[in-house]
């Protein structure tokens, strides 16, 4: 896990901790109209998770599916199947 310190005083004062997604199992989701990386992200987060907490979970899911998104700009489809940490 890594520790981050919040950048400003607007959020949470306390020292929060990134999730390890490396240690979880995986399961495969089918993209539907108007997902996006960040939105699956978040919808698999608990309603109060950072940006930082989302963009870790983008980059997990970004890794384990790099032979259909080779970059994180690349565009994802509505009935395209990824594979999510889980």
């Amino acid at each position: 896990t890594t520790s981050y310190q919040p950048i400003s005083p607007l959020f949470s004062g306390s020292t929060r901790t990134l999730p390890d997604f490396s240690e979880r199992t995986e399961v495969t989701y089918t993209v539907t109209p108007g997902d996006s990386l960040w939105s699956i992200a978040e919808n698999q987060l608990a309603p109060d998770a950072s940006g930082a907490e989302v963009l870790a979970l983008v980059h997990a899911i970004w890794q384990l599916n790099q032979d259909s998104i080779p970059t994180l700009e690349t565009l994802i489809f509505p009935g395209q199947t990824i594979t999510l940490p889980q």
